[in-house]
């Protein structure tokens, strides 16, 4: 998840995948001694650990330096999403996409931590802290009067409970990506456009900014 996440901001760490898969592969139940197993597992370890903090470089350098700040737990009667999960560029991108709106943001759990990154804080609809957490969230859902994103990182399962009200990010659509990239191994860049319902993104994938993906949704957008 962390590998992924970095992903996200155009860092690499190419000894960590490495090491994570050569892990995958050793590893034999069967064959392990104690001891072996251990060192395995301590090296995986040490190596997730290189990744958080070389991910937690990232995250400084695109929102700024961290500080202690306060946050709201206040609601105000307006249009409103629930933001919930770790993966704040999830967050970021919502923030962007309605930032010409006067639909309010809130975060729920581990999102808190968005707060203490600059950038965020910039966001006029990013109003606070709905909630009490993971372990109070089917509270926290059934009481919020609006639609609820889960992002990426999420790890709840309450979608059968909410149905209507809860959506998540295009997890399925980047599994079909993934096939494509399997595929077509000598492509440089994976450039597309989708729609799905209401549901509407695309991406350069490195090419010059609006070049690629703004293009494919314009002819989308026509149908």
């Amino acid at each position: 998840m962390n590998l992924t996440e970095l992903g996200f901001y155009g860092a690499e760490f190419k000894d960590g995948v490495d090491k994570v898969f050569n892990l995958l592969s050793t590893i034999d139940l069967k064959k392990e001694t104690q001891d072996n197993l251990k060192n395995k597992i301590l090296d995986a370890s040490t190596t997730n650990i290189e990744l958080m903090y070389k991910l937690y470089q990232e995250l400084e350098k695109h929102y700024g330096e961290q500080e202690n700040t306060q946050v709201s737990f206040s609601t105000f009667p307006q249009k409103a999403i629930l933001v919930t999960g770790s993966n704040i560029k999830e967050l970021e991108n919502i923030l962007e996409n309605i930032k010409e709106t006067e639909i309010d943001i809130y975060t729920h759990d581990e999102m808190i931590f968005a707060y203490t990154f600059p950038k965020f804080r910039q966001y006029k609809n990013l109003k606070g802290q709905y909630g009490y957490g993971l372990e109070n969230c089917l509270i926290d859902f059934a009481t919020f009067p609006g639609p609820i994103i889960l992002t990426k990182n999420s790890i709840h399962n309450v979608d059968n409970l909410y149905r209507g009200r809860l959506f998540t990010t295009d997890e399925n659509f980047n599994k079909e990506i993934s096939k494509i990239k399997n595929k077509y191994k000598d492509a440089t860049h994976y450039c597309y456009a989708y729609i799905i319902d209401e549901n509407k993104k695309s991406s350069d994938d490195g090419e010059p900014g609006g070049t690629a993906g703004v293009p494919m949704m314009e002819v989308l957008n026509k149908f």
